[in-house]
């Protein structure tokens, strides 16, 4: 059974498991406006909470606001994209794109297919937004640039490499789960705990240290060297 920690927080008293406690530290000690510890807070504190129907969608949009949150202290070129539009631009296409919604949704009479057709085309908007103002950057994409894909940080084992895509099939998980609002999620505490692991590594540093080392891989020194 995995041992638990109680941590005193102002409103109560919440039950970290190791793995959480552990990736709670790391986060303390990343941010030092404690922004990402209480996001974690706020996760157990909402999962715990039985009565909350709404507990698994509000805990997947904070797991993936930490996620994002640690990306872009870990890699630049996040923050660095162009966007592809200007701003009126955008606003000119958001306009239209909202006026043939609308057209599409009057003429559905099945207030069911109504809203479902709705959902489907705000996701289709969020990621046409997405595009336009930052580039095509897939989740996937931006784990691979992480996780060292295209000979970037080359000091990365291939084995960590390879886990961008599992790591992104499961933020899309969380994403899905944001979404649906549904009481009952099998899956999700297994993929948390899976994400924890990927959460403790970048929050840990090892990709800054990873940076520092990687140009004497690409120098040759560390195999041409003879190890005495």
């Amino acid at each position: 059974m995995t041992e638990v920690v109680n941590k005193k927080s102002q409103d109560a008293t919440l039950i970290f498991i190791d793995k959480e406690r552990k990736l709670y530290g790391l986060l303390s000690r990343r941010d030092e406006t404690g922004q990402l510890a209480k996001m974690l807070e706020g996760i157990i504190k909402t999962l715990s909470d039985l009565n909350n129907p709404m507990r698994f969608s509000q805990a997947a949009n904070t797991i993936r606001g930490i996620a994002d949150i640690l990306l872009k202290l870990n890699n630049n070129t996040f923050n660095s994209s162009t966007p592809h539009v200007s701003e009126d631009e955008f606003e000119e296409l958001k306009s239209k794109f909202e006026k043939i919604l609308g057209c599409c949704i009057t003429k559905i009479h099945d207030e069911e297919n109504k809203n479902e057709t709705s959902q489907t085309a705000e996701r289709i908007y969020r990621q046409l937004k997405n595009v336009l103002s930052y580039g095509a950057r897939t989740k996937k994409h931006q784990l691979l640039e992480l996780l060292g894909s295209k000979d970037n940080l080359r000091i990365l084992p291939k084995t960590l490499q390879d886990s961008a895509e599992r790591l992104a099939k499961i933020y899309n998980y969380f994403t899905q789960v944001l979404h649906r609002h549904r009481e009952v999620e099998p899956e999700f505490d297994e993929n948390w705990l899976i994400f924890q692991d990927f959460l403790i590594l970048v929050a840990s540093g090892f990709f800054d240290l990873a940076k520092e080392i990687d140009p004497f891989l690409e120098n040759g020194t560390i195999f041409d060297e003879e190890l005495r």
